[in-house]
């Protein structure tokens, strides 16, 4: 008869642990520029990547409020367009990237594209033991010293 309620009770403390704990993830990730409120574009421009002028990366998103972990992402990119496939596909524009921003967490590290009207905010691509810097800057995303930040933004 206590095991029940005991039961119950030790799961409304993980799951208030998980609540927690995701909240002081967004909150981590928020101070990086990931904002919750911005829905990424996912319409398709009809663009088509080229094998040999393109590369793929398998990884992890996060589209503001759903998480896929790896290696159920990727994303293929070249010098004009880069796509994150997923749940919630979403397609990167390089015209309209000012600038890559790196996220770093304990476990790995992920990338943020910054635009002026910040169309991309509510996206992180992760990466697991893969340069993405790297990547975008031999396609010439503007990564590394050629990121440029928002105007009010720090650098």
């Amino acid at each position: 008869m206590l095991v029940l309620p005991l039961l119950v009770g030790l799961l409304v403390i993980l799951l208030a642990l998980m609540l927690l704990g995701n909240v002081v993830w967004i909150s981590y990730l928020g101070r990086q520029g990931f904002r919750l409120s911005k829905e990424p574009p996912s319409s398709s421009p009809g663009y088509e990547f080229v094998a040999s002028r393109s590369q793929r990366i398998t990884g992890g998103v996060r589209v503001r409020w759903i998480p896929e972990r790896w290696p159920f992402a990727a994303i293929t990119l070249d010098d004009q367009w880069a796509f994150v496939s997923g749940f919630r596909p979403v397609w990167v524009e390089r015209q309209s990237v000012v600038g890559i921003r790196e996220i770093r967490t304990p476990f790995m590290n992920g990338v943020r594209f910054e635009s002026l009207d910040g169309r991309y905010d509510g996206l992180i691509f992760w990466g697991r033991n893969v340069p993405l810097i790297a990547a975008l800057e031999r396609f010439g995303w503007p990564a590394g010293s050629a990121a440029r930040t928002r105007p009010g933004e720090p650098s």
